[in-house]
């Protein structure tokens, strides 16, 4: 839901403040370097501390930065928030997926991953439809209201996530954060398929990227498609 509220408007709220193109991919290219800095450690982090106390830090930052980003009025405001933003998306990548694997190995559910999966795959589908038409009417009013809810939402469910459930942690083996990293850097280097796979991803996030940052503008300001009907489509 904070996903989809925060992508049926960012665009146009930079664009409406006057900003160029080639500023509004600056400050997305800045967001996607800083979640790609923090986001490789981010992993090894999360098995120190716990993947769920990472999540609900992480939620919890994420709601900071987008906050910052929805009060914005000027590029280096913009700035500031997309790196905050990126800091909590990075922390957020993969804890509660690495969290929910470790509870289904411990109640000996892993043999039912392929009925489960499906099942929360649909239902988080859901939220996200309904977001995007809660948006529908919110943009009518203005487009920070949606990105007000994605705060408050943010902030909550990061709250919630510290205060329920039991915690677990990855392998770590009494090692250090450091030595961790390196021997996790030196597994992944010498895997073939997973570099095969990174340049796979990275080629398809760039075309992505030019996708991302031109549509909503594209139906907008060629086609004169009134900026509530973003989120539907």
């Amino acid at each position: 839901m904070i996903d989809q509220f925060y992508g049926a408007t960012y665009l146009l709220k930079m664009s409406e403040q006057g900003l160029s193109l080639f500023n509004i991919s600056l400050i997305l290219g800045i967001l996607d370097l800083a979640n790609a800095i923090v986001d490789y450690p981010s992993g090894v982090i999360s098995d120190y501390i716990g993947r769920k106390k990472t999540a609900g830090i992480a939620l919890i930052i994420y709601s900071a930065g987008l906050l910052v980003f929805t009060l914005a009025d000027n590029l280096t405001a913009y700035i500031v928030s997309s790196v905050i933003m990126a800091v909590g998306l990075a922390l957020y990548s993969g804890s509660p997926v690495a969290w929910f694997y470790d509870i289904m190995v411990k109640y000996d559910m892993i043999s039912k991953r392929g009925e489960i999966m499906p099942k929360m795959t649909m239902v988080v589908r859901g939220f996200a439809i309904a977001a995007n038409g809660i948006s529908f009417v919110l943009v009518l009013y203005s487009v920070k209201w949606p990105l007000f809810c994605g705060v408050l939402i943010s902030f909550i469910i990061g709250v919630l996530y510290l205060c329920n459930f039991e915690d677990n942690k990855g392998k770590t083996e009494g090692m250090s954060f450091g030595k961790t990293l390196l021997l996790f850097s030196g597994k992944f280097l010498k895997d073939g398929r997973m570099r095969m796979i990174v340049i796979y991803d990275g080629i398809s996030y760039v075309a992505t990227a030019f996708f991302i940052l031109e549509w909503q503008l594209y139906l907008v300001n060629e086609f004169g498609l009134q900026k509530n009907y973003i989120g539907l489509v």
